[in-house]
């Protein structure tokens, strides 16, 4: 019994000392792996790519980050009521609307955003033979309007968005590409979607957010009239109002 607590006592002194000795090498080994590797772990030459590397995340969470242009297209629609007709707009700025001249079948008009402000529109001018019409608020609105029109020539395939109303359902938010575009004519452009009733009047944006037209909403087989911003740009800009800055059909405020 006094062996073996000898033993015991022996053992119990042993063991932290072995374990003293076993963490030191080993803390020496992993001391010297870092003082051998560290040149080539950290050497200069792959700075560039870990350059790169940070560029991309960087890149990669600013388009994470960003809202899809569906979501800020939901900012600049609106709806367009009359007792005849709903139909569907977009905010130029804070007081006027660009819709279908078909839309507006009286001069005064309800206009309500999608954040839910109500706004009494009247008619400022209508163009009928491409079937545009602008609508003033009788109070400004706060919401994200587009200023940038697209007036140079789309190429077809453009991919392009709209926001409408389609058969009161408020909102919705579709893609569609251009099939077809030419210069003259009342409806110059087709995109491939189906439009439904209450969708006319959309605002027609491409991916960078610029107006590319009005969708006019007549269905021939499985593509939908555009009236194309490129075709009338010249001759709707100067009807709309300057507010706050005056308006630059090719950018954004001056």
């Amino acid at each position: 019994m006094i062996e073996r607590a000898a033993l015991t006592a022996f053992e119990a002194s042993s063991l932290p000392r072995s374990f003293s000795i076993l963490s030191r090498n080993r803390s020496r080994f992993f001391i010297g792996s870092l003082y051998t590797k560290g040149p080539k772990m950290f050497n200069t030459d792959h700075f560039p790519w870990l350059l790169i590397l940070l560029l991309v995340v960087l890149f990669m969470w600013g388009c994470s980050t960003s809202p899809p242009i569906e979501q800020r297209m939901r900012g600049s629609a609106v709806s367009v009521i009359s007792p005849l007709t709903q139909g569907s707009g977009l905010l130029l700025d804070s007081h006027t609307v660009l819709t279908a001249n078909h839309v507006m079948t009286e001069d005064s008009v309800t206009v309500i955003t999608s954040a839910g402000q109500w706004r009494e529109g009247t008619l400022i001018k209508r163009f009928p033979r491409i079937d545009v019409a602008l609508v003033a608020l009788n109070k400004p609105v706060a919401a994200s309007p587009v200023r940038l029109l697209h007036c140079d020539n789309p190429p077809l395939g453009l991919e392009v968005f709209y926001v409408g109303n389609p058969r009161g359902i408020a909102f919705v938010a579709r893609r569609s590409r251009l099939a077809h575009y030419h210069q003259s004519g009342r409806f110059q452009g087709l995109i491939d979607n189906v439009g439904m009733g209450g969708e006319s009047g959309s605002g027609v944006v491409d991916s960078r957010g610029r107006v590319v037209g009005v969708l006019t909403a007549l269905v021939y087989g499985t593509f939908t009239t555009v009236s194309m911003a490129a075709h009338w740009c010249d001759i709707v800009t100067p009807h709309i109002p300057p507010a706050p800055g005056p308006f630059n059909p090719r950018g954004a405020q001056t």
